[in-house]
C-alpha cells in the first residue's frame, strides 16, 4: 500500500476532456474500503457505447506512470506504455486521442 500521488486525481471535470471519466477498482476477491486504500488497484474508465477507454496506474511508489487503452466489447485494440505519461490525466486525454486518431485510420483504409 501507499498513498496517492501527485498527478494521480481523476480530473473528471477538466475541460480537456471530452467523455464522462469514473473510478473503476480492478481487484476481486477485496472488500471495497481495503481497495479505496489501494490506488495501484484503481484505473479510470469512460464508457461510449460498445468502447472503454481505461488508464492503468503502472510501477512502483517512486516510478509511476499510466498506461491508456481503448477496447471494443472488451477486446483491446490499442494501447500505450508510454512512460513519459507521469499523470492520470495525461494518460486519460491521450485514451480519448487514441480512439479517434484508431476510428479515423480505420475509416480512411475502408472509405478513401
Amino acid at each position: 500500500m501507499y498513498p496517492r500521488r501527485f498527478g494521480d486525481d481523476l480530473e473528471e471535470n477538466d475541460s480537456r476532456l471530452k467523455y464522462k471519466w469514473k473510478w473503476s477498482r480492478i481487484a476481486s476477491g477485496y472488500k471495497p474500503k481495503q481497495l479505496e486504500k489501494w490506488t495501484h488497484f484503481s484505473c479510470s474508465e469512460c464508457e461510449i457505447g460498445n468502447w472503454t477507454l481505461s488508464v492503468y496506474q503502472h510501477g512502483d511508489p517512486d516510478n509511476i506512470y499510466y498506461g491508456p487503452s481503448v477496447s471494443y466489447l472488451n477486446d483491446t485494440i490499442v494501447q500505450s506504455f508510454d512512460y513519459s505519461i507521469k499523470t492520470r490525466l495525461e494518460a486519460q486525454i491521450k485514451a480519448e486521442k487514441m480512439l479517434v486518431e484508431w476510428i479515423s485510420k480505420q475509416y480512411k483504409e475502408i472509405c478513401l
